[in-house]
């Protein structure tokens, strides 16, 4: 708790300094102003409302980006917004914590997992063997769940002359946690995966790309997203300009979609559902001029001090700090 009120003391400095900030003479480079922003925002992230495994992720994923920006942008250390050290001990006690969860509820495995690979990629933090560690057990939790839920969503039957047995009829579509599997499991692939899971997976995104069009943005969204990784960059280019020409542009509001509310992982946020339509175009070629009003949208969105939820604060905050 010490701790803890120590961070908060040092974090509550950020709306102070703000324009101290931009101003300091570095050789690194300056923080814009939708950066200083999201960084503004990391404070609310530590106020822990329960013992849940989320709590425990948000505060450490403050902690680590905290640290992670004082490396990258001296000049926060220099005006004292930013002294955050992180030891080998936090990490294993956030793993220790979250190691059962992460292996007990899968949609907050996915979840997790999700953002560990973004606080990584936007964020630019470097994991010890402890988090490794917590990332396998739970990536090889998540494939033996996507085999069950795969195996138990497919109907195989004798397939007609003009469809394979993957795209019967009696084929439901695939839900919204399968895509997040499929998603999810596209940023890990230095993480070996098992023959069964590889044709589980061939044959799911075979049934998704023969519907993708009766998928709601979102959804649309994980498949332009998986298939520009698996190399389907036409499909992929596809699904993104049906998702452009979904949304509405405006020069004081952003660009952004009016599609109503859906489930993000564990989430039912607008700015989640935003930030993967956002990372759908930026995959697939985004011009400046998109993402300035993508950006533009999620900062309308800040109330004074934080977006509407953690979930949505963390994934504004990596979108405002990832891309320039």
């Amino acid at each position: 708790m010490k701790k803890l009120a120590i961070l908060l003391g040092i974090l509550f400095l950020m709306n102070i300094n703000a324009t101290s900030i931009a101003d300091t003479d570095s050789s690194k480079t300056l923080l814009s102003d939708d950066q200083l922003s999201a960084i503004a925002a990391i404070r609310s992230l530590f106020r822990p409302k329960s013992e849940k495994t989320i709590e425990k992720f948000t505060t450490y994923y403050a902690v680590q980006l905290g640290e992670s920006l004082s490396k990258r942008y001296p000049q926060l250390s220099q005006t004292g917004v930013l002294s955050l050290k992180q030891s080998e001990t936090d990490s294993i006690a956030f793993s220790g914590l979250c190691g059962a969860d992460v292996t007990d509820d899968n949609k907050m495995a996915l979840y997790i997992l999700s953002e560990l690979n973004d606080l990584q990629l936007y964020g630019q933090v470097e994991y010890d063997a402890p988090i490794k560690e917590m990332q396998s057990r739970a990536i090889s939790y998540i494939d033996d769940n996507f085999i069950k839920d795969a195996t138990s969503n497919l109907v195989i039957e004798k397939h007609s002359d003009t469809l394979p047995p993957c795209l019967s009829e009696s084929n439901p579509d695939v839900p919204t946690a399968i895509l997040e599997y499929l998603y999810v499991r596209s940023l890990y692939r230095d993480i070996p995966i098992s023959y069964e899971v590889h044709e589980l997976e061939k044959n799911t995104k075979y049934r998704a790309v023969h519907n993708w069009e009766r998928y709601n943005l979102y959804q649309r969204a994980l498949m332009a997203i998986v298939l520009k990784r698996d190399g389907d960059k036409e499909l992929a280019q596809k699904i993104a300009s049906n998702i452009r020409k979904n949304a509405t542009v405006d020069e004081t509001k952003g660009m952004y979609w009016v599609d109503g509310k859906c489930e993000v992982f564990i989430s039912n946020s607008d700015i989640c559902k935003h930030v993967y339509l956002m990372k759908a175009l930026i995959e697939n070629g985004a011009t400046d001029d998109e993402i300035k009003l993508m950006k533009l949208w999620l900062i309308r969105q800040k109330g004074k001090s934080e977006w509407e939820s953690n979930f949505a604060t963390i994934d504004a905050i990596n979108m405002l700090i990832g891309i320039d």
